[in-house]
C-alpha cells in the first residue's frame, strides 16, 4: 500500500468535505452529493477498494447514534427518528444531532451498521445508496431505501440530505480531534 498516496487522498477528501459542507450551508443544497461520495471513499468498502480512513488512521472510532442500543437490541427495528432535534434559538435554525458524544466510541464497522431509520436502513446503506443512485452516478430510478428517505423530513431537508450533512460534519470533527490527540501523544513521547 502506498501510504503517501493514501495520505494525499485523505487530505483531499477532508478538504472536499469541508468545502462542500460550507457550500451547503451557504445555500447550495446539491453539495450533499459531493459530500456523500467523500464519505463513501473515507468510510465504506467498495468492490475494488477498502475504505480510505482505516488506511491512514485506523485508531479512529466514532460515537454511537442517540438511539443505538447495540447490535442485538436494534435488530428488527421497524422505524426510528434518527436524531435529536434542537429547537431554534433566537437567531439560528433547528439543528439535528445524530450522535451521542457522551457515550463510548465504537469501531467503524459497527458504527456504519447502526440503524439510521430502520434495521435495514443503516448509516452504511444511507451513504452507499445516495452515492450510488444520486451522487457518483445517476441510476434511472431510486431504490426502496432512497424512496423512503426522500419522504421523511429531518429538520429542514429530507432525511437523506440532512443525514449526509450531519454525518459529514461529525466525521470532520471526530477525525480532527483524533488526529490532534494522536499528534499530541506523539510529541509527548
Amino acid at each position: 500500500m502506498n501510504k503517501q498516496k493514501a495520505w494525499a487522498d485523505f487530505y483531499d477528501a477532508m478538504q472536499i468535505l469541508k468545502t462542500n459542507i460550507r457550500l451547503f450551508h451557504e445555500g447550495d443544497i446539491s453539495a450533499y452529493k459531493t459530500i456523500t461520495v467523500q464519505l463513501r471513499t473515507l468510510l465504506c468498502k467498495t468492490r475494488t477498494n477498502s475504505p480510505l480512513l482505516p488506511r491512514v488512521a485506523e485508531q479512529v472510532k466514532f460515537h454511537p447514534m442517540w438511539s443505538y442500543l447495540g447490535k442485538e437490541l436494534n435488530e428488527g427495528l421497524v422505524f426510528q427518528l434518527p436524531a435529536m432535534v434542537s429547537p431554534p434559538e433566537e437567531t439560528g435554525p433547528e439543528t439535528a444531532r445524530l450522535f451521542d458524544e457522551t457515550k463510548l466510541c465504537i469501531e467503524l464497522e459497527e458504527w456504519l451498521d447502526q440503524p439510521f431509520i430502520s434495521s435495514e436502513l443503516t448509516i452504511r446503506k444511507l451513504i452507499t445508496s445516495v452515492a450510488g443512485e444520486e451522487a457518483a452516478h445517476s441510476d434511472p430510478n431510486y431504490g426502496e431505501e432512497l424512496k423512503l428517505l426522500k419522504s421523511i423530513p429531518l429538520v429542514d431537508n429530507p432525511a437523506h440530505i440532512k443525514g449526509i450533512i450531519v454525518i459529514g460534519e461529525y466525521i470532520l470533527r471526530q477525525i480532527k480531534t483524533a488526529l490532534e490527540d494522536n499528534t499530541s501523544e506523539s510529541s509527548e513521547s
